[in-house]
């Protein structure tokens, strides 16, 4: 019989190594959510230089069935209203509307 063989696996040995799997997997998962998240509020949150230059000079309030186009086309017509909807969402955080929302317009379409 050879003693200290080396390359038997004991029980214990086996414990730690699944434990260790367990916890950097766990670890990794937690880690990559988290980066996950940061890269969504980064997308939601407006930056600082998109809202830079951009005064709200009037509000209009939301109501039912109210979209970004159709605030764009209503109070700029004469701007594409791709652009209207980009300087809406710079200037309101968001590009989805609630009823009663105040959604602010560019001082720069009056």
């Amino acid at each position: 019989m050879i003693e200290g063989g080396g390359g038997a696996r004991t029980p214990d040995r086996y414990l730690v190594r699944r434990v260790a799997a367990v916890v950097c997997c766990a670890l990794a998962l937690v880690l990559g959510l988290r980066g996950a998240a940061l890269g969504v509020s980064a997308l939601v949150a407006p930056s600082a230089s998109a809202t830079d230059g951009a005064v709200a000079s009037t509000v209009h309030i939301a109501r039912g069935g109210d979209t970004l186009w159709g605030v764009a086309t209503r109070y700029a017509p004469e701007v594409d209203p791709r652009v209207a909807i980009d300087d809406l969402i710079a200037l309101n955080g968001g590009s989805t509307l609630q009823v009663g929302q105040r959604v602010l317009l560019p001082a720069d379409w009056f």
